[in-house]
Formats: C-alpha cells, structure tokens, sequence
C-alpha cells in the first residue's frame, strides 16, 4: 500500500516522514529488545511485537477515508516500536526452539512464511481492484482486509508455547539465558559490547548491503 504512495493518497513528504520514523524507531526498540525478553518472556514478547502491524494499515486507510496525517505517522511509530521487537523474537523463535540438527528446516520455513506473507500481501491489491475502471487511490477494502489480517497476528502468537515447555526430540528443555537478577543497565552494556564485536563486525557489510534503501522501501516492507 505504502509503495503505492498510501494507495495514492499520501504526499512525498508524509511517505519520507513515515519511513524515517518507522526505521528509527526499529533501531530503538531492537536494542532495547532482550529487556523486554527478560520482564515479558519471549512469546509476549512476540505478541508485543505482532500488535504493532494493524496500526500502521490502519493509519493508511485514515488518510484514505478522511486526509487524517497524523494517522498515517501514529501508525508507522506504532510499526516501529512493534518490528524490532517482533523481528528479534521471530528469529529467536525459529532457531532457539528447534535442535541444532533441525534449525536449517526451521529457518526455511520461517522465511517461507515471510515471503508468503508478502505474496499475500501483494495478492490483495489487485484482487480487490482488478475490475476498477477509474484512476486513483486503491479502494478501502484493500486497507480492511490488510488491518484484518495483521490484527489476527497478536492472537495468533497465543499458540506459541512458553520456552519452559518446549522439549526438544534430543530431550533438552529450551529454556531462556537472560538471568533476572540483571540489571537492565548491565544488559544493554553486554548488547553494546556485542555490537562491536569482531564476529558481528565482520557481518555488517553484508547486513548494510541487504538492507540496503531502495526507492519503494516503506514502513509496510519494513513490518514484514
């Protein structure tokens, strides 16, 4: 929708103003996010997280239906502070719950999903406005079915198991290495020494060539 320019409704510079506010609110809260970890678990964390989507599509279709900005900009804060959370609990979801042998299936399905989920996505545009004749913004259901869809995600998160519960097939109990007698301060240290480490040093370049801006970059690629 974003790519579309809000589905033709959005100004060049609500668009900019949104994507910056989306992408540095991502930075934030993915640095934050292991204490959320520590005080949430990882699955509320999850949850969190997925609750941060449907504002976003909601804030497009406010400036659809009635020229309201400052949804449009509500909606990529709300899609910034929920991604980088969300995007850091998936990822520990897909290789911490599996065992060492079964996390390269795990991962493929995991970015499986991801890509079907923007196959989906994409799908919905031109379902909805195939037969339209006229030029323009995309229709409001387009943003109806997208809010729907990214609404069920919170509740979806519910069928996650808790870590204690999670058995492997090898028998280990997957359980979480943050203790709780850390303090927050202490733990954000131990994540900014982390970030200049030599083995995550050596992945940056590669990490700034995949994420690197292209012209349709927008808060909705940026959510998933």
């Amino acid at each position: 929708m974003n790519s579309l320019g809000g589905g033709g409704e959005q100004s060049p510079w609500l668009v900019n103003a949104a994507n910056a506010l989306t992408c540095c609110l991502v930075v934030l809260t993915c640095g934050f996010a292991s204490v959320f970890v520590k005080y949430l678990a990882i699955k509320w964390t999850l949850i969190l997280g997925a609750a941060g989507y449907a504002p976003f599509a909601a804030g497009l279709y406010c400036n659809n239906r009635s020229q309201s900005r400052w949804a449009v900009l509500f909606g990529a804060a709300c899609c910034g502070l929920g991604a980088g959370i969300f995007w850091m609990a998936e990822a520990a979801v897909a290789l911490s719950y599996p065992g060492p042998h079964n996390q390269g299936r795990s991962l493929g399905l995991w970015l499986s999903f991801r890509v079907a989920g923007q196959i989906l996505g994409d799908a919905i545009n031109p379902g909805l406005n195939a037969k339209r004749n006229e030029q323009g913004a995309v229709s409001y259901t387009v943003y109806l079915a997208s809010i729907a869809i990214q609404a069920a995600a919170p509740f979806a998160g519910l069928l996650l198991s808790p870590l204690g519960k999670v058995q492997r097939t090898d028998g280990v109990v997957v359980s979480c290495s943050i203790p709780k007698e850390q303090r927050v301060l202490q733990e954000l240290s131990d994540n900014g020494r982390r970030f200049f480490s030599k083995k995550y040093l050596l992945v940056v370049s590669l990490i700034a060539q995949s994420y690197s801006p292209k012209p349709s970059s927008s808060p909705m690629q940026a959510c998933g």
